[in-house]
């Protein structure tokens, strides 16, 4: 450098009138480095085209995919980044930008929503695309004599009244589809939830109710209020979770979204292997 930093004896060691000038000065440009780096990022992320993402991410396995595919979009410095519209949690029609999926895609709210299928989504037209299948789990109290973790049949419950949570339409239809199929009309009782847990705790000894099998296991038990865990084996006993792209007349637009939902898959197909369609 040429000249003396600090000044040193025996007992102590300190900086000279030189070596407090550099300090300051050394200090001075780090801090506008990290300024200029941090405003530099900040430029670089806002003219970066976005494609959102949205879904049910109180389903925290929904949310895992969304992102890890911003992750990847950035690792692979991909043209756009993904944005996981996190406001979007479909759970409690009490908040104020609560909006049913069908409504989300009709109105184009995200490039992708990633969501339970029904037979009515499919009418639409839109691009949907199949990630993975979610097993039926059910809670059923403990006093109609099942075990934790026992398999059933849907149509041996089929006398029992099945919960309706008043969101999530595209859900409710799934549930309501399978046991049509399976011969049977089941008896829908609406109710209020602000969680799967809750509404696992306000179930009745006449009541059931269906969740996915990757939330089942994540609501405080086995016994939730004197209920168990059974597993419907019916080969139709599922919810089939896929992502609904956006339409565009642009086409490089159409593109980013395209890519951004091949993107989704192949973080499904790599994490969650076993349940991806082939």
């Amino acid at each position: 450098l040429g000249f003396k930093l600090f000044e040193r004896s025996t007992r102590s060691i300190s900086l000279t009138d030189a070596g407090v000038l550099f300090y300051q000065g050394v200090l001075e440009t780090l801090q506008r480095f990290d300024e200029t780096v941090r405003d530099a990022r900040e430029l670089s992320v806002s003219s970066t085209p976005a494609v959102t993402v949205g879904g049910n991410f109180a389903n925290s396995k929904i949310r895992a995919i969304a992102e890890t595919a911003a992750a990847r979009a950035v690792a692979q410095a991909l043209p756009f980044r993904i944005k996981p519209d996190l406001a979007f949690v479909l759970s409690d029609p009490l908040v104020a930008d609560y909006i049913e999926p069908i409504d989300a895609i009709l109105e184009n709210r995200d490039d992708v929503l990633i969501t339970f299928a029904c037979s009515e989504l499919y009418t639409l037209d839109r691009e949907i695309v199949p990630l993975y299948r979610d097993p039926f789990a059910v809670f059923v109290a403990s006093d109609q004599g099942y075990e934790n973790g026992q398999s059933v049949k849907l149509t041996q419950l089929s006398s029992l009244n099945f919960i309706k949570p008043v969101t999530y339409s595209t859900y409710n239809a799934r549930i309501e589809e399978v046991c049509n199929e399976l011969g049977f009309e089941p008896a829908l009782r609406p109710r209020y939830y602000g969680n799967m847990a809750d509404m696992a705790e306000q179930c009745g000894d006449d009541e059931v109710m269906i969740v996915p099998a990757s939330v089942a296991y994540r609501i405080p038990g086995p016994n939730v209020s004197g209920m168990v865990r059974v597993l419907p084996v019916e080969h139709n006993a599922f919810f089939e979770v896929v992502a609904v792209c956006r339409k565009s007349k642009s086409a490089e637009d159409a593109g980013r979204i395209a890519q951004a939902c091949s993107l989704v898959r192949t973080v499904v197909r790599e994490r969650f292997s076993d349940e991806a369609p082939s």
